[in-house]
């Protein structure tokens, strides 16, 4: 597709689009049970309208009014409520009165609505794609196209990703990958002029709310010299084992020991395997009561080692030093100590590196005080987790605590969520913390455990 001129260089600095993006997108799935969204609002007849527990006609009648009053107004609070009008009748709904009318106004607020995925209904079927395209008069993918590459001013920068992932989503081919290069540095937005960073770095394309947060907290930290290494070293290790290189594995690579850029995948699984040999497992369930409800996955090496890439090689290798580490165990055992006599919550932290270049754990205290089996990272935590090498929490109840030694079924959703590495030490005895490695895709590597 040709491209339009382009505009003046953007002034947008980076963190200028971060804050925006942080409040604004959204890519959490739709699921059949529609969440409650909160008691009517008066100041804002638009969250009554798209208020699931209203009957639909009432719902409906509520639309026309508003569309017939001021349209304007109705689409602007579509598009900011975006994420709250996530039932398919009021989806449908709206897509078919920015249809009818061809409301340009009202494609900001489709290209939100369609960015958040669905199992109940595939892309090529979303009513959001068919109302971009009877609007526009042209295929949705061409519109998208022009959200991100060829006219992006007049849309808010979060709707500018919320295009971008759609895109990633029907197909990130070379063609993606090939749109984002070639567009000159001068003429870049600010997320294209990231994308240009960071996509030929990676072989897993961001593609949502968490994954661009990721990608900026990273580039206000790696210069284009950086990336450009971990790009070529990508370049290196394709077709020697999955590619499975992420935004979460940036950090250990830019860290990496360049002496051994020259292993093989083969290498580092014989390497990885040695290291592990010798270490005692403790698997998630041993030593349950029988009355004991306990979810349990393979969490051997050996069960999961074809699935693992390079970069997930490295990062297990920089945390077995991590946890070996004299200054980090003592740290981990204090604050495991100090977890087991909390009963408010569950503590954590993030393994990062400090100024020095050393590997450090850092503990952050928790954003909200939930109970005692549940540790919520606040933002400070997640910026030094995208930072560095991986989200920590404990299994710290008691001291004989085995029977909870490795990660849930929530703490396998919050890796799949956010895109991060993650570690949880349980304690075993007074002595003991057995250590679960877990990344998306519910791969768990029993790392052993560590003594006082």
């Amino acid at each position: 597709m040709k491209r339009a001129s382009r505009r003046a260089s953007h002034a947008v600095l980076c963190m200028g689009v971060f804050i925006a993006l942080s409040g604004l997108f959204g890519c959490q799935s739709r699921a059949t049970t529609h969440r409650e969204q909160g008691q009517a609002d008066d100041e804002n007849p638009m969250r009554w309208a798209t208020y699931s527990r209203q009957p639909m006609a009432l719902r409906a009648a509520g639309v026309e009014r508003m569309l017939a009053d001021d349209a304007e107004r109705f689409w602007q609070d579509a598009e900011a409520l975006a994420r709250q009008i996530d039932d398919w009748p009021m989806i449908r709904l709206l897509a078919d009165k920015a249809s009818s009318s061809a409301d340009q106004r009202a494609l900001p607020w489709l290209v939100r609505s369609w960015a958040m995925p669905s199992k109940l209904v595939s892309d090529d079927q979303r009513p959001e794609s068919n109302a971009i395209a009877s609007i526009t008069l042209a295929p949705a993918d061409q519109f998208l196209m022009e959200v991100v590459f060829d006219n992006p001013d007049p849309y808010e920068p979060a709707t500018q990703v919320a295009a971008w992932a759609v895109m990633v989503r029907m197909g990130p081919g070379q063609w993606l990958r090939d749109s984002v290069t070639e567009i000159p540095d001068a003429e870049a937005s600010v997320l294209v002029s990231m994308l240009k960073h960071a996509v030929p770095a990676v072989d897993v394309l961001p593609a949502d709310r968490e994954a661009i947060t990721q990608m900026m907290r990273l580039s206000t930290e790696l210069n284009q010299e950086q990336w450009q290494r971990v790009a070529r070293y990508r370049v290196t290790q394709q077709g020697d084992g999955p590619w499975t290189l992420a935004l979460r594995h940036v950090p250990a690579l830019k860290k990496r020991n360049k002496e051994r850029d020259a292993w093989s995948h083969a290498r580092w699984i014989k390497h990885v395997a040695s290291r592990l040999s010798e270490r005692r497992n403790v698997t998630r369930g041993e030593g349950a009561r029988d009355d004991a409800v306990i979810s349990t996955r393979p969490e051997r090496f050996v069960d999961h080692r074809s699935k693992l890439g390079v970069a997930d090689l490295i990062v297990l290798d920089y945390l077995m030093d991590a946890v070996q580490a004299p200054g980090i165990k003592r740290t981990l055992f204090e604050h495991a100590e100090a977890d087991r006599l909390d009963t408010t919550t569950e503590y954590g932290g993030a393994i990062t590196w400090d100024e020095r270049g050393e590997l450090q754990y850092k503990p952050f205290a928790p954003m909200l005080r939930v109970h005692d089996q549940a540790y919520v990272a606040s933002t400070r935590c997640m910026q030094a987790v995208h930072l560095g090498l991986a989200h920590v929490h404990f299994h710290a109840q008691r001291y004989d605590n085995s029977p909870w030694a490795g990660p849930g079924k929530g703490d396998l959703d919050f890796v799949e969520a956010q895109h991060v590495n993650a570690i949880v030490l349980t304690f075993i005895d007074a002595d003991t913390l057995n250590l679960d490695a877990y990344f998306p895709s519910g791969i768990v590597i029993d790392l052993g455990c560590i003594t006082r």
